[in-house]
């Protein structure tokens, strides 16, 4: 996981949502329809010293007794959660109480929810991510819905750490067909097929069902032949 937390002579406030995405900070909540993200969450209660994940699908609405729902103007959609994990801030020679812990929750943004559209002609939605503990709300932020957010996957993005992926080194996940992922001592090879791993492409049709695993088609492009 890739933390930053610099020293400041300001503490971040209670309950406060600080950013999503894959890294830690941004500075603005952007997710699609299906996209998987971590919100980093500030002023949670910190009592888990190692990661909790899903065991399964459909993938749970409640981990650790964190939970979180996206809020759409007068409609809540529960959100599937793949993990949870908590890292204390701390500085050599620094005063107690100068950075919270940081709650990381990985989950799915719901298909179900609707795309904002600026150039349909209807209202902008109200979106709202909020995060809930033992079921009750600690803190919410505003989000964006755009119908795509493509993320090409890092083995050290925030989500990685609930996944089965080991890697030495950071980079986009890109492999070879064998699954050995491409680098400078594995380069790709003109005419290879490739496999890339993405979030963020936004609803299928038909659409999936939130928190379950979809099935996987394989599609095979053939040349036009010669005449």
């Amino acid at each position: 996981m890739r933390f930053c937390c610099a020293a400041q002579n300001t503490t971040p406030a209670t309950g406060i949502i600080a950013s999503a995405g894959y890294v830690a900070p941004l500075n603005f909540l952007k997710a699609a329809p299906g996209q998987v993200i971590s919100l980093m969450v500030y002023g949670l209660d910190g009592r888990l010293d190692h990661p909790v994940t899903a065991t399964g699908t459909p993938l749970p609405l409640t981990l650790a007794g964190f939970s979180g729902s996206f809020q759409q103007d007068a409609t809540t959609v529960p959100v599937p959660l793949l993990g949870i994990s908590q890292k204390a801030c701390a500085y050599p020679n620094a005063g107690a109480g100068l950075c919270e812990s940081l709650t990381v929750i990985s989950m799915q943004v719901p298909f179900e929810i609707q795309t904002d559209c600026p150039l349909c002609g209807r209202p902008p939605n109200l979106n709202f991510f909020v995060v809930a503990d033992a079921g009750i709300p600690k803190t919410m932020a505003a989000a964006t819905v755009p119908g795509d957010n493509i993320h090409i996957t890092d083995n050290c993005d925030t989500t990685a750490q609930f996944s089965q992926i080991v890697e030495p080194s950071c980079g986009k996940i890109v492999a070879h067909a064998v699954g050995t992922r491409v680098d400078y001592n594995h380069r790709a090879k003109v005419g290879e097929e490739l496999v890339m791993y993405a979030f963020g492409l936004g609803q299928t049709n038909p659409l999936v069902k939130s928190g379950t695993a979809p099935r996987v088609h394989r599609l095979n492009f053939q040349p036009a032949s010669s005449a």
